[in-house]
Parts: structure tokens; C-alpha cells; sequence
């Protein structure tokens, strides 16, 4: 992604699309399952990034079929719609995790409420800020304007925010999900760092930025099914206690007849 071969776009959407998929699929699995507040959550945040991926990899495709932009009204609601899904998709995966972790309803439901909200204002402003300016100069680039900068920030923030909630317990899931979170982080901070730079190191961060969010979706993809098989293990171990109770149960009757 970012500089180069407009092709490369395809596996910068299309390889995430399918990990968010992959996630989806389990999650709706779990929650048709079982009715869990987390999966709920994780249902919707893993939809919302598979979302913003399909949305980004159709748009990218469109324009290789049509020989170039998909039209005016589709090309200047893009770039915002995809950092809206992002900002929103982050904020629900981190409320889940929350949610789960530190088991604080009244704490989720804030988090949640602030993060949804600042999304949607978020993309009504910055879509008709990055509307005027595209209007204005065709050979504008979304991440070049504050309109993009102040996108990328925002999903740093609310990441940032999730991982300072969960630092207040400890524990290998509290790591590793604020290590995901961190990936977003840091991407913000290198956008800001390009934007400072009047972006002379677009070949290098830009590409770096995009690799994290990649990699943020499989490491949370881990988390999420290990998780699942420590409570498999822990179900069955719980089982096998009950059963040799039991056992021991009959033991003792049958000794006192």
C-alpha cells in the first residue's frame, strides 16, 4: 500500500478482508451459540473492519475495470468512509476486550458511546472538509490534509485510550491485546511524524503504517482463539473434577453398604 502500483491496494484490502472474515465466522458462530455481551461486540467490530476492507477493495477494483476513478460522488466519500469504518471498528474490538477483561459494564458502555460518536462526526466533518478541498484541487490526496492527519490521530487515540483501561489488570490477554492496539498507535504517530515531514517519507512510513494495521487483525485473531481453547481446557478440567467427585461419591456409598 501507499506509493506505488495501484495493484498493491488489492492485497492491502483484500489479505485483512479476509482475516476479519475468518474472525467474523467465529464470533457469529459463538454468539449464535451462547448470547455473550463480548461476542456481541466482537461480531460487530469484526464486521465493521471486514466491512471497511471490502468497501476499499471494491473501490480499488472499480477503478481498474472503469480505466480510473469510480466517479466524483463515490471518490470524495472513500478515504473518509474508510477511516470512519476503521475508527469504528477499532472502538468496538477494544470495547470487547474491555468488556471481557476488566468486566466494568458501566466503563464499556462509556468507552463505547465516546468512540462510535467522535466516529460519526468525525467522517461528516472530515468528508466535507476533503470535499471541498478535492473540488478545489483535483490532485489533492486525503492523507496529505489535516482532514486525513486528524483521522489517523483519532484512531490512535481511542486505541491508546482502550490500552490504558487495560492496563489496570494484568495477564498474557491484557499484553497481547494492547500490543494489537499499540500496531495502531504507533501507525497514527508515523502519519504524524510524515505529515510533519511534508511527507518526504511516504515510499517508507507509509508502507510500514499499513503493515501494522495488517498484522493488529492477526494478532487479535490469536488472542481470540486461544482464549477460546484456555476455556475449553478449563471447561473440560471442570468436568473431569466433577466426574471423579462422583466417582468418589459412589466409592464411599458402596463401602458403607
Amino acid at each position: 500500500g501507499g506509493p506505488g502500483p495501484r495493484e498493491n491496494n488489492l492485497i492491502r484490502f483484500g489479505l485483512p478482508a479476509i482475516l476479519w472474515a475468518v474472525l467474523l465466522a467465529v464470533a457469529w458462530s459463538r454468539q449464535r451459540q451462547q448470547e455473550l455481551p463480548r461476542e456481541k461486540m466482537l461480531v460487530w467490530g469484526f464486521g465493521l473492519g471486514l466491512a471497511r476492507e471490502l468497501y476499499m477493495f471494491g473501490h480499488v477494483s472499480l477503478g481498474f475495470i472503469t480505466g480510473g476513478e469510480p466517479g466524483a460522488a463515490m471518490w470524495h466519500l472513500a478515504e473518509p468512509l474508510e477511516h470512519g469504518l476503521t475508527m469504528a471498528a477499532v472502538v468496538m474490538v477494544g470495547g470487547a476486550f474491555i468488556r471481557y477483561i476488566l468486566d466494568d459494564e458501566r466503563v464499556t458502555r462509556r468507552y463505547l458511546q465516546a468512540g462510535l460518536t467522535v466516529a460519526g462526526i468525525a467522517f461528516v466533518i472530515t468528508w466535507t472538509w476533503w470535499y471541498q478541498i478535492a473540488t478545489a484541487n483535483p490532485e489533492a490526496r486525503f492523507n496529505r490534509t489535516p482532514a486525513g492527519l486528524i483521522s489517523h490521530l483519532l484512531v490512535a487515540i481511542f486505541a491508546g485510550s482502550a490500552m490504558v483501561l487495560l492496563s489496570r489488570r494484568k495477564g498474557w490477554l491484557r499484553n497481547v491485546v494492547t500490543i494489537a492496539m499499540g500496531f495502531f498507535v504507533v501507525s497514527g504517530l508515523l502519519r504524524l511524524v510524515n505529515f510533519s515531514t511534508s511527507h518526504n517519507y511516504d515510499y517508507i512510513i507509509c508502507p510500514i503504517c499499513n503493515s501494522l494495521h495488517i498484522l493488529a487483525i492477526p494478532i487479535l485473531g490469536y488472542v481470540y482463539i486461544r482464549e477460546q481453547s484456555i476455556e475449553k481446557q478449563r471447561a473440560e478440567e471442570s468436568l473431569q473434577a466433577y466426574r471423579d467427585h462422583l466417582e468418589e461419591l459412589v466409592e464411599e456409598r458402596t463401602t458403607e453398604l
